[in-house]
């Protein structure tokens, strides 16, 4: 008898244990997939930069909307597969995500203000590797451009 309470108490203090293990913040790879959806999503409110060719312009659209979905659906997908939005046990880690979503969004937009500010300080250049090079410098002092970057960048996502 008394084996069967201690192996009882055990698979209480186990199962008790599992939980309380369970319960705990978001992951860094949760706060990077909430970081990348607020920085998408926030770009997709922006408005484009009109090219000078309208076909140009038209493909970039195109395939800039095709990789912000393909992105937007595969950081969402990481999330729920996490069970963070469904676990009331991480009701706490939610929020942080929030926090992670807000932030990307701000440095989207300051990425956006930097890139326009590069982009016209150098109007008027004609030689195309000295722009890449100038415009280059210029957008890689700003670290919320380095930071909002990483969401298109190779990353340790299982999927």
């Amino acid at each position: 008898m008394r084996g069967l309470c201690a192996i009882a108490l055990l698979a209480v203090c186990i199962d008790c244990g599992q939980a309380g293990a369970q319960v705990s913040g978001a992951t860094d790879n949760e706060l990077y997939a909430a970081y990348c959806i607020g920085a998408i999503r926030n770009a997709e409110s922006e408005p484009g930069h009109p090219a000078s060719d309208p076909k140009l312009e038209e493909q970039v659209h195109s395939a800039g909307v095709a990789l912000r979905q393909q992105l937007l659906g595969r950081f969402s997908g990481y999330l729920a597969a996490t069970g963070i939005f469904t676990d009331a046990r991480r009701a706490n880690a939610a929020i942080s995500l929030y926090a992670a979503m807000t932030h990307g969004a701000a440095d989207d937009q300051q990425a956006a203000a930097t890139t326009s500010a590069c982009e016209r300080s150098l109007i008027g250049e004609t030689n195309n590797r000295l722009w890449v090079s100038k415009y280059s410098s210029c957008v890689n002092l700003d670290p919320a451009v380095l930071r909002e970057m990483r969401c298109v960048l190779p990353d340790n996502l299982p999927f």
